[in-house]
C-alpha cells in the first residue's frame, strides 16, 4: 500500500522543519519506501532558514511536494492535499509533531484487515511553553469527569462520541481498540472513504476544532471500522508559535465557539442552550478571563 502523508501548515518555521525531518527519519527506520509527503502551506511568510530548508527538500526528495494556498483554512488544506494525493492510505499529521519508530509499520499492519477504513494513533502532548490554550482548557475536574464518564459508557474505547454529542477521549492509551473518533494530528483513512462520504467540511474556521470529529461521525453512521493503534505513536509539541492558538485573543474564542455551535447544530440539531451546557467548562474558563462567553455564543450560533 502507498501512503500519502498530508501536512497542512500555517506560520510555522523550525517546528515544521523538525516535523518533516521526523517523517523521513522514521520511514527510513521502518524501511518504508512507498510514500509521499504533501505540505499544504497556508503561511503568510517563513523565516530564512525555513525557506532554505523547504527549497532544499523540494530539490532533494522526489516524493516531496509543496503547495501554497493564500487562504488559511485547515479543512480546505486537507481537501487540497487529498486532491493531490496518489496513495491508497491518506495520513494526516500536524506541523508540530515528532514520530516514533515503528509508526509506519504499525500503520500498514493495521490496514491488513480490509474492513478497517480509518486508523488513528497514540499521542503524547507536550506543552512546550506551558501556556497552551488547548491544554490549559483541560482542567483537573474536567479530566476526572471525562475519565469517569468513559468508564461508565464504554471502558473498552479510547475515543467515544456519545449519542447526545459528548466527545470523550484518551489520547495516550496503550490499548488497541475500535473507536468512534481520533485526533486530527494523528489520523489516517483509506482514500476511498473520501470518495464515498465526501471531504472535510470547510465551514469550520480558525482553529477548526471539531472538523475531524465531523468526518468521523460520518464514518460511524456508515458503520465503518475505526481502529486505534497505540503503536502509531507520536509526540505533539503543541507549538504556540504559528498555528491558531491564542487564548487571550477574543477572535480565538469567537471562532472556537462558532465551530462548536456549528458542529452540534449540524450533527445533533442542538439549540444554543444545549450547546451551552456541553460547553460549560469553556464558558467558565472564559469568565475567569473576563470574557463574556454567553454573549459570544449568542453572536456566533448559526442562524
Amino acid at each position: 500500500m502507498f501512503i500519502s502523508i498530508i501536512i497542512p501548515t500555517y506560520n510555522r518555521n523550525n517546528v515544521l522543519c523538525d516535523t518533516i525531518n521526523s517523517v523521513y527519519e522514521v520511514t527510513e527506520i521502518d524501511k518504508v519506501t512507498n510514500f509521499e509527503i504533501i505540505i499544504v502551506d497556508q503561511s503568510k511568510e517563513h523565516d530564512k532558514n525555513t525557506i532554505e530548508f523547504l527549497d532544499m527538500i523540494s530539490k532533494k526528495k522526489k516524493n516531496f511536494s509543496l503547495y501554497n494556498l493564500t487562504i488559511a483554512n485547515l479543512p480546505n488544506a486537507r481537501n487540497y492535499g487529498i486532491s493531490k494525493a496518489i496513495g491508497d492510505i491518506i495520513l494526516f499529521l500536524d506541523d508540530d509533531i515528532i514520530l516514533q519508530p515503528n509508526y509506519f509499520r504499525s500503520l500498514l499492519d493495521s490496514y491488513v484487515n480490509e474492513d478497517v477504513k480509518s486508523v488513528v494513533g497514540r499521542i503524547l502532548l507536550k506543552n512546550e511553553t506551558n501556556d497552551n490554550v488547548l491544554l490549559n482548557n483541560q482542567s483537573y475536574i474536567k479530566k476526572i469527569l471525562k475519565k469517569i464518564l468513559m468508564s461508565i459508557i464504554d471502558s473498552r474505547k479510547n475515543f467515544i462520541i456519545t449519542s447526545y454529542g459528548l466527545i470523550l477521549s484518551n489520547t495516550s492509551s496503550s490499548k488497541k481498540a475500535y473507536v468512534d473518533s481520533g485526533m486530527g494530528c494523528n489520523m489516517s483513512f483509506k482514500k476511498e472513504v473520501f470518495n464515498e462520504l465526501g471531504l472535510f467540511d470547510t465551514s469550520y474556521i480558525g482553529n477548526a476544532i471539531r472538523e475531524e470529529t465531523d468526518i468521523f461521525i460520518r464514518l460511524c453512521k456508515h458503520d465503518y471500522k475505526i481502529l486505534y493503534n497505540p503503536d502509531m505513536f507520536l509526540y505533539h509539541v503543541m507549538s504556540n508559535t504559528g498555528g491558531c492558538r491564542y487564548e487571550y485573543d477574543i477572535n480565538y474564542w469567537k471562532k472556537y465557539f462558532f465551530n462548536q455551535c456549528y458542529f452540534y447544530k449540524k450533527n445533533f440539531n442542538y439549540g444554543i442552550i444545549k450547546v451551552g451546557i456541553l460547553l460549560g467548562f469553556d464558558i467558565i474558563k472564559c469568565m475567569s478571563k473576563n470574557i463574556n462567553a454567553i454573549k459570544i455564543l449568542k453572536e456566533v450560533y448559526p442562524k
